[in-house]
């Protein structure tokens, strides 16, 4: 699938800066090697969904493989791409079965304004939602994913990429009780998400763990996996 040339990473933040009030430290891309245990994982474990929703998508680096692992092998039916991020990096050119929406998640996905009428949106369609997402908003694209799988055809999911220790602070915690994921797959080697805009120009590791986090629904969101750890090539 064609894609426009990479930008460089400050390219990217001075345009988001100027747009829009965001963090600079919520600016770094997905490994490729994180995004490959993703779609394994993914083809494990979930039926073709209806739509892959990649929010904060950047070039959609999580998103257009996804979409892509649902066509092979058993998978035959290609699900729709939605891609959501306010400071898009993707390619401006219309595709078939890919719908691109330019504006912040949290207004774009809104539980009660959920999509447009482009995405011809209904309950009982299977979602598979999936980010990186930025860290000062992660927790609140973590509860309205959650929330919206509820309303869902059984087999969706919400997956995230998130620090292992996550949510160890009081407010996280308490609705992780109330909302706990199926499944936490830890990455090896640790992904690096820092960068120049860190005093760390060399890009060496934040020292974080990181992992795939999964919420389901229907039934399967009374199955709890046990932790374990994936090893992808770097």
């Amino acid at each position: 699938m064609a894609r426009s040339k990479k930008k460089s990473l400050d390219e990217i933040a001075k345009k988001a800066v100027s747009e829009y009030p965001i963090n600079i430290n919520d600016m770094y891309e997905t490994p490729e090697y994180c995004i490959e245990l993703l779609w394994s994982l993914c083809r494990e474990m979930l039926p073709t969904p209806h739509f892959v929703i990649d929010i904060g998508a950047g070039d959609g680096r999580i998103g257009y493989p996804l979409q892509s692992a649902f066509a092979i092998g058993p998978h035959l039916d290609l699900p729709k791409l939605v891609l959501i991020d306010p400071r898009p990096t993707w390619d401006e050119d219309k595709v078939p079965g890919i719908i691109k929406i330019t504006g912040p998640f949290l207004e774009s996905f809104g539980k009660e304004k959920v999509f447009n009428s482009e995405l011809q949106f209904i309950a009982l369609d299977r979602l598979l939602i999936v980010s990186n997402p930025p860290f000062s908003q992660a927790f609140e694209m973590v509860q309205q994913s959650v929330a919206l799988l509820k309303d869902q055809m059984p087999g969706s999911a919400a997956v995230f990429l998130l620090r292992q220790n996550w949510f160890a602070s009081k407010k996280r915690a308490q609705w992780l009780t109330a909302n706990p994921y199926n499944r936490n797959v830890s990455i090896a080697p640790r992904p690096s998400f820092a960068n120049e805009y860190k005093d760390n120009p060399k890009g060496q590791s934040d020292m974080h763990e990181y992992g795939w986090f999964f919420w389901f629904n229907g039934e399967a969101s009374k199955v709890f996996w046990p932790h374990s750890v994936r090893v992808g090539k770097k």
